[in-house]
């Protein structure tokens, strides 16, 4: 596991969080993490991506777009963090015009298992 899952697991089993995936679920990338457990629903054209653990009040996820771990409040349907990220790559200049990438969101489901 890179560095900044394994700290985020670390802090929430001392900080009484909750852990939701076992070995095998994320897997190491090099440019950040898959988690084995995200479908994609071909009829709603969205990602279904469970929570990788809740900690500090938030669910943390590995973000189907960007391979990066996100956080958000709620579940359901939701923005992607890298939505917010200037570094995403998602501000893009093209013959001198800046054009913003859409981000696609996804459906963050909180039924864990």
């Amino acid at each position: 596991m890179k560095t900044g899952l394994e700290k985020l697991i670390q802090n929430a089993e001392k900080n009484e969080g909750e852990i939701y995936i076992v070995p095998g679920d994320v897997l190491v990338i090099p440019d950040g993490y898959i988690d084995t457990r995200t479908k994609f629903d071909i009829d709603a054209g969205i990602y279904s991506v469970k929570p990788v653990l809740f900690y500090n009040d938030h669910y943390w996820y590995v973000c189907p777009d960007c391979s990066e771990l996100h956080w958000t409040e709620g579940t359901c349907k939701i923005q992607t963090g890298c939505c917010d990220d200037i570094d995403c790559m998602r501000h893009q200049y093209f013959d001198g015009e800046h054009f913003m990438i859409q981000r696609r969101p996804i459906f963050l489901d909180d039924g864990v298992s």
